[in-house]
């Protein structure tokens, strides 16, 4: 339908507001598919309609520049990605003053590449001047831009295992999350399976155990669409069923989780490689070698496939821009 709208708009050529509506929306709804090389290019196009109507220095050119940031990110380029969305930060900068929570907003998403990029001094202090901005903004208000940036932070405590740090930064999140959304939102799930991992690393997988399966139902339940993020739940259900040498019912969960992550176009190689450990471990453990010989195969065709930049494609969502009449 968008794009059928999207045509009849373009006859004249000309860039017009409603017509980069429509384009927009194309471009989320192909991103959200995971098509995103036809996202990237209805990007780019967007990207020069912006700039002919609004020049190069305009809040929407710096939207355009930070989904194509998202593009990147979920490619796994996260070079490039951080290279759009400083672009983005620099504009929403000199448009709106330093100390702007949109600028805040942008400093999160550029975090989060320095993440990824194992780059986690740089990182926190990025993070750190965002949260003074915005909890200037926002006092003691519950704000899901917050709750961003609580969840990089507790990311980069987990990575050197600071459990305790990171256990607050994700309570912290899920309360904000809350409180934004209500108990039944995505992310509140999301938030609360970040918390399971810490209890993971704690070696607390009694803890973890029943806050996997909540979270499992709730991913199962509400957000049956982002099938990624459920199975790296199923994962850590399964690790912790493992651990705690439960391996009959550690084995459909491991397996599931797996399999449904293999199929993913954005699945991480980390995540695949962290459960074909835990089968290999499960297997040994029931003396049941023959069936862990697939895993080693599986994991390297699927880190090959999200390795090579032509194929490869991890959550900020693109900002929809509002139709304008």
């Amino acid at each position: 339908m968008l794009t059928e709208a999207a045509r009849f708009q373009s006859t004249d050529g000309a860039p017009r507001t409603d017509l980069l509506a429509s384009l927009t929306d194309l471009a989320n709804a192909h991103y959200y598919l995971g098509h995103y090389t036809i996202s990237e290019s209805l990007n780019q196009r967007i990207l020069a309609m912006d700039k002919q109507l609004h020049g190069d220095r305009h809040p929407d050119v710096a939207t355009d520049f930070m989904n194509l940031g998202n593009i990147e990110d979920k490619r796994g380029r996260y070079p490039e990605a951080e290279r759009y969305y400083r672009q983005a930060l620099d504009i929403n900068e000199s448009w709106y003053g330093k100390d702007h929570p949109d600028s805040a907003d942008m400093m999160s998403y550029i975090a989060k590449t320095l993440v990824s990029q194992g780059r986690y001094d740089e990182a926190r202090s990025l993070l750190n001047r965002s949260l003074v901005i915005l909890a200037r903004v926002y006092g003691k208000d519950p704000h899901p831009r917050v709750a961003m940036a609580l969840s990089l932070l507790g990311n980069i405590a987990l990575a050197r295992g600071q459990l305790d740090e990171a256990e607050g930064d994700f309570s912290k999140m899920a309360a904000i999350y809350r409180a934004v959304y209500g108990d039944a939102h995505p992310f509140t799930a999301l938030a609360l399976s970040n918390l399971s991992e810490v209890y993971l690393e704690k070696k607390q997988y009694a803890r973890a155990e029943p806050l996997l399966r909540d979270v499992v139902q709730r991913f199962t339940r509400i957000a049956s669409s982002d099938p990624l993020n459920t199975a790296v739940a199923r994962i850590r259900l399964g690790r912790a069923l493992l651990r705690e040498k439960r391996y009959r019912e550690a084995e459909p969960e491991l397996l599931a989780g797996y399999d449904s992550l293999a199929k993913q176009p954005s699945a991480l190689a980390s995540s695949l490689k962290s459960a074909r450990s835990d089968l290999v471990a499960l297997y040994d453990a029931l003396h049941q070698p023959e069936k862990a010989t697939k895993f080693p195969t599986a994991l390297a065709a699927n880190e090959s496939r999200l390795t090579n930049p032509s194929t490869a494609a991890t959550k900020r969502d693109p900002v929809p821009r509002p139709s304008t009449p």
